[in-house]
């Protein structure tokens, strides 16, 4: 059986412009959970994210087959 290729994105498969966007996100994470960020963001965990994570997105499915972006971000940001 011939090896499989790595199909895993690697730093060359995004732009400039992308990892400039990730590391925003990664600063801002960052920021939210820091001393002195948001209470709730410091506490959570895997295990406490597990609660909603199954609610969220079966309202972000609905929100895919609505075509509405403006409903499709809101949820995306939940």
């Amino acid at each position: 059986m011939p090896p499989q290729e790595d199909s895993s994105p690697t730093q060359d498969s995004f732009s400039e412009q992308e990892l400039g966007k990730f590391q925003t996100l990664m600063d801002i994470v960052a920021r939210l959970r820091a001393p002195g960020g948001c209470p709730w963001d410091r506490e959570q965990t895997h295990e406490s994210l597990k609660r909603n994570l199954l609610e969220e997105s079966y309202e972000v499915i609905e929100a895919i087959d609505q075509g509405d972006p403006a409903v499709l971000s809101e949820e995306l940001g939940d």
